[in-house]
């Protein structure tokens, strides 16, 4: 997301011109004043422009004036005449951004070792690839400021410096230039539920009392499709389908909602919009941020769409459903510059929605199913009972015939009376969702050590 810097592309310079903008060094300029009005805002062939990422889209503001020492030479570059004129450089604005870039960091770090430690226990899988795939997201209950983005693989200025390697990375199916936080958008898998059973106690398809009927697949009549194996079998209500990760319980629910209500009220939590681009700066709204993805909207299946497969959302917007989960509903915009809302979230969400209108009792039974999830359900085996977090566990298994998942976590904490709001994924590897809970685990840690939150009562 951050980018890159580098000498601009003759692409680029074939750009300034045809904008009418000055590259001083392809200029005839016949005197001193014509060269001291230009050089203040010219660009030059040699200058450090931003590549890719927030480096490009805020080039203007962070680039500033470059300097000029202004002299005549004769033919043999000689000075002649009285001493030259000395421009002085003028920096640009600095920009603040919400993130924490150890925060940041560390996250690759996190994400790293969990992604390892899984190849390492799974028996059917010998080998570690090459690169890890995963992302983090971390956002502020609270103020809607994006705290943390880690992304994997992560590129380092040298990859754009060596050509070779940039161009065998270009060709690899790795996405290795996708800031997965944003731009890599997968299924999310039961990640998707709790937003599932909002929508049905919105809609009056179900309601907190009632019990579901789970004989481990949905229609008897075909018993190889939409099958579940998360739990014991038997009459489930809302907070044991959560906490248990039913499919059967959701493939119900997403069958009397229908696919239309489904995908309405997906766009509600900001499933398929680009939640933090365009940006405002100084109120003109313009640019894309680099690659950020939309996702992909479901087009068949409500039973499906409804445990999470058939469509693709990213990282931030599934870590931004879970702070309108932790918010109840209170829409917020996201932040990513200190001090400004983003724009699109603010307009989208402006109006009230079904999120807010929603009875809190629905919120609250939702949520309880997620905090039982962290005791006796698809997270027991972690320590997050012990940080008093509210979490959703969701594994996507890959079509490859390898036993290969997308592993998922999200949720927030504490439960009662949130901070954070995050959401983690493993990609293409052999563990489940419970599997990322180490991750969250460490940020927490964190958090409570750098940030002053607490978890642990």
């Amino acid at each position: 997301m951050i980018g890159h810097v580098g000498i601009p592309s003759q692409t680029q310079v074939k750009d300034w011109e045809t904008k009418g903008e000055f590259v001083i060094d392809n200029m005839r300029l016949k005197d001193l004043r014509t060269i001291e009005l230009v050089r203040q805002v010219a660009h030059h062939s040699a200058d450090q422009v931003g590549k890719s990422g927030l480096e490009s889209y805020l080039e203007d503001e962070l680039r500033g004036s470059p300097g000029a020492h202004i002299r005549t030479v004769d033919v043999r570059r000689r000075p002649i005449g009285e001493p030259g004129t000395l421009l002085e450089a003028k920096s640009g604005r600095n920009v603040q951004l919400t993130l924490d870039s150890e925060l940041s960091a560390l996250g690759n770090q996190w994400l790293t070792d969990a992604f390892v430690k899984n190849f390492m226990e799974s028996s059917s899988e010998p080998s570690i690839p090459e690169s890890v795939t995963a992302a983090l997201v971390v956002l502020d209950v609270n103020t809607g400021e994006i705290l943390g983005l880690s992304s994997l693989p992560q590129l380092g200025q040298e990859i754009y410096q060596d050509s070779d390697l940039y161009r065998k990375l270009s060709k690899s199916t790795l996405g290795y230039f996708y800031d997965r936080c944003i731009g890599w958008s997968i299924d999310p898998g039961s990640t998707f539920k709790p937003m599932v059973a909002l929508m049905g106690f919105s809609q009056g398809v179900i309601s907190p009392e009632e019990k579901i009927p789970c004989q481990g697949v949905f229609d008897p009549r075909f018993p190889e499709k939409n099958k579940c194996n998360n739990h014991l079998f038997g009459e489930m209500d809302i907070q044991s389908a959560i906490s248990k990760s039913c499919n059967v319980y959701f493939y119900e629910v997403g069958q009397r909602l229908g696919l239309q209500k489904l995908q309405k009220g997906a766009e509600e939590f900001g499933f398929w919009t680009r939640l933090i681009s365009p940006f405002s700066k100084n109120g003109i709204t313009s640019g894309v941020l680099y690659q950020e993805s939309k996702g992909v909207r479901p087009e068949v299946n409500p039973v499906g769409t409804a445990i999470g497969r058939g469509f693709e959302v990213t990282p931030l917007q599934i870590a931004y459903a879970a702070m309108l989960l932790a918010r109840r509903g209170d829409v917020i915009p996201l932040s990513l510059f200190m001090g400004q809302k983003d724009s699109v979230t603010e307009r989208i969400f402006q109006e009230k929605s079904m999120l807010s209108l929603l009875n809190r009792q629905h919120y609250d039974v939702v949520i309880k199913g997620m905090i039982e999830a962290t005791k006796t359900g698809t997270a027991r085996k972690s320590d997050l009972e012990y940080f008093r977090a509210a979490v959703k566990t969701g594994t996507v298994k890959l079509p490859s015939g390898q036993n290969r998942r997308h592993a998922w976590m999200m949720g927030f904490a504490p439960a009662k009376d949130p901070e954070v709001a995050f959401a983690v994924v493993l990609q293409d590897q052999p563990g489940s969702g419970g599997s990322t809970a180490p991750v969250i685990e460490k940020l927490l840690e964190w958090l409570e050590t750098h940030r002053q939150m607490r978890f642990r009562s």
